[in-house]
């Protein structure tokens, strides 16, 4: 799996019990880039499938474990920022009087920043003659979000109640891989791991002071709240495989010319609970959103400095919808969950990597890959009334990413390494720092 990968995992939640209720939890959708561990592999555009040749194949393609000549202990720390949009107010319909906050045609949207640090990924890999086991932890998800919403005019007399959005999200994997060489030129692999997720968010709405007036958070006329929560374990199963399709003639095991990697992952089925109270109701419920990746990569050492691979990773997020977004029937009998989108995507993943003939052996990095759209999003039909423009509001249609990555290496010694690198997109950036451990056997 790569970049955001697999753990598509990642969004089994989320769920909506009633269009106030969906209004609130998608004020902020939630992405992911979900990116496979280690500052190599970042640095290469996530494009690791075809390679996986160091400690965090475990995870990446257990395949590759059996690369390994000596034990080896990995450790990864990241930095990560995402900056996020949210319906912050403005006019959908009617004219703007000029009154109070009515000040604007069209929805206002403000930037959020999520930023967080700490470790990310550890593995301890035991490779012997064709055999190789691992061990990790991988954190892939860690969101926190705060944001507020003054509310949207309709008309004259409709107004968006204000709103106000707390949310924390985690998910670490914790797994066990194991990898068998049947040949000299077919590796392969599997990985059971379990998936924990944990999810905190409240979002409260408020009525104004008056029609036109500014919202005021501490002092409401009139509060309610939706929660979503829940802490859940589940296990899944990954699979991989590299095969080596042309052999140099002065090449090693290690150093092929070309190979194919194949890594195929299972997400994981998660419960959580939304409730919803106001004056008049309470109401409860859960979803299971499964969903599934496939990637496949090239690469070649093609020459005994230079290496390249390429990856395409398929992820099918459409599994997510039904359990992501779940509207209840409104008043008016009209059905809409046709109109939310969650479309599968490919991901296109690149880079290329040379080792200077200097001391420390000194690696250079580079990498690109595109992020295609998978946030929510909701296209109204050609007639919208108000809620329909409400959620076309909340959800638009967002614009492809494109990902450049950069990063180094040394080698301290024939046992010790450690890499940097960077991933930045229009929307993102994520630091991270990897040191590799060679042990004696």
């Amino acid at each position: 799996m790569n970049a955001r990968v697999a753990h598509h995992v990642a969004a089994m939640f989320l769920t909506c019990s009633a269009p106030a209720f969906a209004q609130s939890s998608l004020q902020l959708p939630l992405q992911f880039d979900l990116l496979n561990p280690g500052a190599r592999s970042l640095a290469l555009g996530s494009a690791f499938t075809g390679l996986a040749d160091d400690a965090t194949a475990g995870f990446s393609n257990p395949a590759g474990l059996t690369i390994l000549q000596f034990p080896e202990i990995s450790l990864e720390g990241r930095f990560r920022r995402v900056e996020s949009a949210s319906l912050a107010g403005g006019r959908l319909a009617g004219t703007v009087t000029n009154r109070g906050i009515d000040t604007m045609n069209g929805p206002q949207y403000e930037s959020h920043l999520d930023t967080s640090a700490g470790p990310s990924f550890i593995s301890i890999v035991y490779p012997r003659a064709k055999w190789a086991i691992a061990g990790y932890r991988h954190e892939f998800v860690r969101v926190t979000q705060s944001f507020k919403s003054n509310g949207v005019f309709q008309d004259d007399s409709t107004r968006e109640q204000a709103l106000k959005g707390d949310r924390e999200l985690m998910m670490n994997a914790y797994g066990l891989s194991v990898a068998y060489r049947p040949a000299s030129r077919i590796r392969l692999g599997a990985s059971v791991a379990l998936y924990t997720a944990k999810m905190n968010a409240q979002f409260l709405r408020y009525d104004p002071p008056d029609f036109f007036a500014a919202p005021n958070y501490a002092s409401e006329t009139f509060r309610s709240f939706s929660i979503q929560r829940g802490s859940a374990v589940d296990s899944v199963f990954s699979a991989g495989g590299l095969f080596t399709i042309k052999q140099g003639s002065d090449a090693g095991e290690t150093a092929a010319d070309l190979v194919l990697g194949i890594v195929y992952r299972q997400s994981g089925n998660f419960d959580f609970l939304a409730y919803e109270e106001d004056l008049f109701q309470s109401t409860t419920d859960a979803r299971k959103n499964p969903t599934e990746t496939l990637s496949i990569g090239l690469s070649s050492h093609a020459t005994g400095s230079l290496t390249w691979a390429l990856d395409a990773t398929h992820v099918r997020y459409s599994s997510l919808l039904s359990g992501y977004i779940g509207v209840k029937q409104p008043a008016d009998g009209v059905s809409r969950f046709q109109n939310f989108i969650l479309d599968d995507v490919t991901e296109l993943h690149a880079g290329i990597e040379y080792v200077l003939p200097l001391g420390l052996s000194p690696a250079v990095r580079a990498g690109a890959w595109h992020d295609p759209n998978h946030l929510i999003s909701y296209r109204p039909p050609s007639n919208p009334d108000q809620l329909d423009r409400l959620f076309a509001a909340y959800l638009p249609v967002s614009d492809d990413l494109i990902h450049l990555t950069f990063g180094i290496g040394l080698a301290l010694s024939s046992r010790y390494e450690i890499n940097a690198a960077i991933d930045r997109s229009a929307r993102t950036r994520v630091l991270s720092v990897s040191t590799v451990i060679r042990l004696a056997h």
